[in-house]
């Protein structure tokens, strides 16, 4: 079995996006760096649990519920 068909690259091998009948190829190598889509995430899920009380703090004050 060839890494091709393994599902998972090897390191050496790059990995090729793009159209199966040409078109334009993008070549690249997997690479141990930032995940920005994981600390985006965390980032709006900080936003998220921040944002709900305050905005419910806010219309109890301004009601002068508080």
């Amino acid at each position: 079995m060839t890494s091709h068909h393994s599902g998972i690259p090897a390191p050496w091998q790059p990995i090729r996006f793009g159209l199966a009948s040409g078109g334009n190829r993008c070549w690249q190598r997997p690479s141990m760096g930032i995940d920005f889509h994981l600390i985006s995430n965390f980032a709006a899920l900080a936003l998220i649990t921040l944002a709900g009380p305050a905005v419910i703090f806010i219309l109890f004050y301004r009601r002068g519920a508080l």
